[in-house]
Parts: C-alpha cells; sequence; structure tokens
C-alpha cells in the first residue's frame, strides 16, 4: 500500500511537564517521510492435525526511513 502525508508539518514533538512544580521540557522525534510504502505478507500451515504454525512480515519503506518487522507463532487448536 502507498502511504501519503497530506499534513503541511510533519515534525513530531511533544511536551511534558512533571507534576507539580516541575519545568516544561520537548521531545523531538523523527520527522515522517512525505510518501511510503508499506509491505505485509503472511503464511500458515494447519495441515498438522490440532497443531499449526505461522508467520508474517511487515515492513515500511520510505526515502529517509525504513522499518521492519515479523512473527512467528505455533499453535493448538481443540
Amino acid at each position: 500500500a502507498w502511504v501519503h502525508e497530506f499534513a503541511g508539518d510533519n515534525d513530531v514533538d511533544a511536551s511534558f511537564q512533571f507534576l507539580g512544580e516541575g519545568s516544561e521540557f520537548t521531545v523531538w522525534g523523527a520527522t515522517a517521510s512525505r510518501d511510503s510504502v508499506v509491505l505485509s505478507a503472511a503464511a500458515e500451515l494447519s495441515n498438522l492435525g490440532a497443531f499449526y504454525v505461522g508467520a508474517s512480515v511487515d515492513g515500511r519503506v520510505a526515502s529517509n526511513a525504513y522499518t521492519y518487522g515479523g512473527a512467528v507463532k505455533v499453535g493448538m487448536r481443540w
């Protein structure tokens, strides 16, 4: 899938303050890309009687960053 950020300001920041008389501080995150591609794939093998095995991979690719993740699952249905 293609992801496009329509907002003009893609900067990520948040301001916080401690309870009571604490001073305020700001945390700046990475700037989000204007365009990126999201990819996902998954497979499951369930021909093992009551057991099944599955795996999935997810990723997001942009011009200034990329992320990848995955999961493996093993289970039993009864």
